[in-house]
């Protein structure tokens, strides 16, 4: 065995190694974040999802009323 081999193996094993730690800190976070459940989990992504697009839409709804109002003032 070469000295490269065997420093490839050792830099291989690190990698792997790193991936592991960061794919179970990722599930840890999700099932903290979400529980344990991923039926559970899919459900609460959908619903903050529709919750941030109605609050866009208010603000959005919000913003054009008040430019209507000002305008309509400012015309008078």
């Amino acid at each position: 065995m070469s000295k490269g081999e065997g420093t490839n193996m050792a830099s291989d094993y690190d990698n792997q190694l790193i991936e592991s730690v960061t794919v179970r800190r990722h599930r840890l976070l999700a099932a903290f974040l979400f529980g344990d459940n991923p039926h559970e989990r899919r459900w609460m992504d959908s619903n903050r999802l529709f919750f941030l697009s109605i609050a866009a839409a208010a603000v959005i709804a919000a913003l054009c009323v008040g430019y209507s109002f000002v305008s309509h003032l400012l015309e008078a």
